[in-house]
């Protein structure tokens, strides 16, 4: 199965510093994303090197009860303050990149993220037909989300 690749952007009026500081604590991903779930280890995820696990659940067919909840270990791979981040995450059943791009502008930040993924297992199967689409709303509606809750707290 081929990587899939998506970018979003969204434009938060608030100084990439505060948006870096919030985006980049794992321990908070779950106030904005919505397939993350809260984490009960406090993690810092600034620095090169460092590593966290989210767990992150999908439910692929909205009207079925079944959902894919599934443990990912992180790795910083780049981190310029207030600039770029780059993360690589690994389960049983995905791997996957996720990179968030600050540049300032006139009232605030420029905030991209850019999130490549490769499926593994039987999930090559399900996943153009019904998971694909979910990530992509859900990408939206974090963006969304982040925006509102980072415009919020630096009011």
């Amino acid at each position: 199965m081929s990587a899939q690749h998506f970018l979003n952007e969204v434009q938060i009026v608030c100084d990439p510093e505060s948006v870096f500081e919030y985006v980049t604590n794992p321990n908070r991903w779950h106030e904005w994303y919505p397939s993350s779930q809260p984490s009960n280890k406090e993690y810092r995820a600034s620095e090169v090197g460092q590593t966290f696990e989210i767990v992150t659940v999908q439910k692929p067919i909205k009207l079925l009860p079944f959902t894919i909840k599934k443990a990912l270990t992180y790795t910083v791979y780049k981190s310029e303050y207030a600039k770029i981040w780059e993360v690589t995450a690994t389960s049983s059943l995905v791997d996957s990149t996720t990179s968030y791009t600050l540049t300032p502008i006139a009232n605030g930040t420029s905030f991209k993220r850019e999130f490549r993924y490769v499926t593994k297992s039987w999930l090559k199967i399900i996943e153009p037909i019904f998971l694909r689409k979910s990530i992509i709303a859900q990408a939206r509606v974090g963006l969304n989300n982040l925006k509102a809750r980072v415009e919020s707290e630096n009011a």
